[in-house]
């Protein structure tokens, strides 16, 4: 029992250390390995799906919806990403 008491907080201390000295790579420029991709996926996919609950999803074929989507991606999302003939500002 002391064995596996230890275990577990050796686990614990590990992985505190890991993330409050910043250990882990998480940054987007750089791959994560196949559990770390698992966790995220898997984590994002099942809060999208609680949090989603209930909110009616919008036709997405409605030509006012587009014209609103391409201003927002201009004014929030292009200057990172970038656009048509347009190079990002921020490189990763």
């Amino acid at each position: 029992m002391k064995v596996l008491f230890a275990a577990v907080v050796l686990i614990v201390v590990g992985a505190a250390g890991t993330v409050y000295l910043g250990l882990y790579n998480v940054a987007a420029s750089s791959p994560h390995n196949a559990a770390t991709v698992w966790l995220f996926e898997t984590a994002r996919h099942a809060s999208v799906e609680r949090q989603s609950r209930g909110i009616d999803i919008p036709d997405l074929d409605s030509d006012d919806l587009k014209l609103a989507g391409v201003n927002d991606f201009d004014v929030m999302c292009a200057s990172c990403h970038g656009a048509p003939g347009r190079e990002p500002l921020v490189r990763a």
